[in-house]
């Protein structure tokens, strides 16, 4: 698996990286279970976040 490191989004001059085994194992294991509905949202992560240690 190759991926590609972009700033900004402009791919104008992206850098690709060959990933070691293990992180491409991880990048589809949260593929996987992202598509099962394992995983929350940013943005849901962020208020849980926000509720349970900010409020305090």
């Amino acid at each position: 698996m190759r991926i590609a490191y972009a700033v900004f989004e402009n791919y104008e001059g992206a850098k690709e990286y060959d990933l070691p085994e293990v992180a491409e194992k991880l990048i589809l294991q949260a593929l996987e279970e992202s598509e099962e509905g394992l995983i929350k949202p940013h943005n849901e992560v962020m208020a849980e976040f926000k509720k349970n240690r900010l409020s305090k």
